[in-house]
């Protein structure tokens, strides 16, 4: 049974694909409609972080199955992390083992978000303070930044000099980060040891400044191969919070022309429970700074009302996405000690036996509101145009490049049901819609995830979208038909898979391009062969996916259904 379901092929006839997709309610003057035709920012990921207990999570007895949780179910496609390299050249060797074994902590849980999640796994890397032999700290009187040399000029050169050592130092351990946010919250003093403070005018208050810092370190790492063909890239200045002229006065101080992207934090503006706040901030700035991605790279909410939490962690990244055209989201608090946390909460690992959660840890409703999100939204993505929504229904769509893949988010934010009736789609087949429920179901999907334990629903839309409630709802474009290939071609190429390997057949040597896409519609791999190939597989997890050949030169086109073990 194992190899005839191995290789079959997929053989369906598309009859017309559309750009529009309409989706009809019970009520015609609640027509939605999603058009691709209209798109707005590329979707360059979301994520989340654990940043401190790093440690935590490899010791922990069960942490297998925390690695499947946060990396194979969540599929989170950004991973922030801190450079907690401040102790790289120094001679106290109990600091240097330290520094080590944490280097060693980050590579691990690293490797296992890239071997669950493959190249989509991406990294962001904060700085939470200056190294010590850099910096002032903190004695009350709010000073807490760059030292001066003899001169009196801030140490910017040195400063960014240890940044390009940290980046080379955690090359060496696997570690690759994919952006760099130089500091952390340079505007906030919290603690003298992680924090440290650049102001967003040089001598405010005593401090250096953030503008001059970004330029040194703009221009130190500029050697670095993965900064030269564009793998390593800068985004800031991840402040605080976005009120009060915050964002703007660190913006209207520094070069743009030396971020990537920008980023900052809405502590102050954010909430769960009225997240419509943080709209006109949001607004004003991409409406300000636009033409490149935004990111809101950390925010956390009391957990006091989890089950709210989970509606209102949904609502504030739609807020995001559709009026600050947030190109990236990232939660706080992935993994935290219990009783704190928004995401996963795990107990003291070294507790044996653990006792207060089931097998030491606990998934949160926040982590499904977030899960709607990180699985489904691929990078690449962009968003495209949602209208006419039921009243007090949230949403955003979008959709891939090619129109091969459309995905909505729809967040019922009413205690009573809102109307959905979704009828067909002209082109497009339903792959998957996902399903959580404030007191009631989580993730639950026509799909369900085994490794978060989650219900079975009907492979269809409701009629009703229940109250308070998030759906995600994924179409896949009706895959091009084999019948249309001529058999009496000889020279037809022909795919098939062992294990971990593509063989590639192509009698003319012709060129084929290549992709391997999961079962949501997201591409995992692509290859560009000429001629015969074995091609490996070794970086996709064991699952089942439609590999899609296409011969270059005249558009023929080959699709199968396999198991990749």
């Amino acid at each position: 049974m194992g190899i005839l379901n191995l290789f079959r092929k997929q053989l369906k006839a598309v009859a017309s694909i559309f750009a529009i997709v309409t989706v009809s309610t019970s009520s015609p003057a609640l027509a939605q409609t999603i058009d691709t035709n209209v798109r707005y920012q590329k979707i360059e990921g979301f994520g989340a972080s654990i940043a401190f207990y790093n440690g935590w999570v490899t010791a922990h007895r069960n942490v297998k199955e925390i690695y499947d949780i946060i990396f194979t179910d969540l599929q989170l496609s950004i991973f922030r992390m801190a450079n907690w390299d401040q102790d790289l050249g120094n001679p106290d060797v109990q600091k240097e083992k330290n520094r080590i074994g944490g280097l060693q902590t980050d590579s691990t849980i690293i490797a296992e978000g890239r071997k669950r999640i493959g190249n989509r796994f991406k990294i962001l890397m904060c700085s939470w303070r200056i190294p010590e032999y850099l910096r002032v700290g903190d004695k009350g009187d709010g000073v807490n930044t760059l030292k001066k040399d003899s001169d009196g000029k801030y140490m910017y050169a040195r400063y960014a000099q240890w940044w390009k050592n940290s980046l080379v130092d955690y090359e060496r351990f696997g570690i690759r980060p994919d952006w760099i946010s130089i500091q952390n919250e340079p505007d906030f003093n919290y603690d003298s040891n992680q924090s440290s403070l650049l102001a967003w005018k040089e001598g405010n208050n005593g401090n250096a400044g953030y503008g001059p810092a970004l330029k040194a370190v703009y221009d130190s790492i500029s050697t670095l191969p993965r900064r030269q063909n564009g793998q390593l890239k800068i985004i800031g200045p991840e402040v605080l919070g976005i009120g009060y002229g915050n964002f703007d006065n660190y913006m209207n101080n520094l070069d743009t022309a030396l971020l990537d992207g920008y980023a900052y934090h809405i502590y102050g503006q954010g909430n769960y429970d009225t997240p419509d706040d943080i709209r006109t901030y949001v607004q004003a700035i991409s409406t300000k700074w636009p033409n490149k991605p935004h990111f809101m790279t950390e925010f956390s909410w009391n957990n006091d009302k989890p089950e709210d939490n989970m509606i209102g962690i949904a609502r504030l990244v739609l807020n995001h996405l559709v009026y600050g055209n947030a190109s990236g989201y990232i939660d706080w608090t992935l993994v935290w000690p219990e009783p704190d946390g928004e995401m996963v909460q795990i107990e003291f690992p070294w507790d044996n036996p653990y006792t207060k959660l089931p097998r030491g840890y606990n998934i949160l409703p926040e982590y499904h509101g977030m899960r709607h999100f990180t699985r489904y939204v691929n990078p690449g993505m962009q968003r495209v145009k949602i209208s006419a929504l039921p009243d007090l229904v949230r949403a955003a769509a979008f959709a891939t490049a090619n129109n091969d893949t459309v995905v909505a988010v729809l967040v019922n934010t009413s205690i009573t049901e809102k109307p959905l009736n979704i009828t067909g789609l002209d082109g497009y087949d339903l792959s998957e819609i996902c399903l959580s429920v404030k007191d009631g179901l989580k993730s639950a999907s026509n799909k369900p995830s085994k490794i978060i334990s989650a219900a079975t629903i009907p492979a269809e839309i409701p009629a009703q979208l229940p109250g308070k409630s998030i759906a995600t709802i994924v179409w896949v474009r009706q895959l091009t038909a084999i019948s249309d290939i001529s058999a009496s071609e000889s020279a037809r190429p022909s795919i098939a898979v062992r294990g971990k390997t593509l063989n590639v057949s192509s009698p003319d040597n012709a060129e084929l391009q290549i992709w391997v896409v999961d079962l949501s519609g997201r591409i995992v791999a692509n290859f560009n062969t000429k001629g015969d190939a074995n091609l490996s597989l070794e970086k996709i997890p064991a699952g089942v996916y439609i590999i899609k050949a296409q011969r270059v030169k005249d558009r023929l086109k080959i699709t199968s259904k396999v198991l990749i073990f």
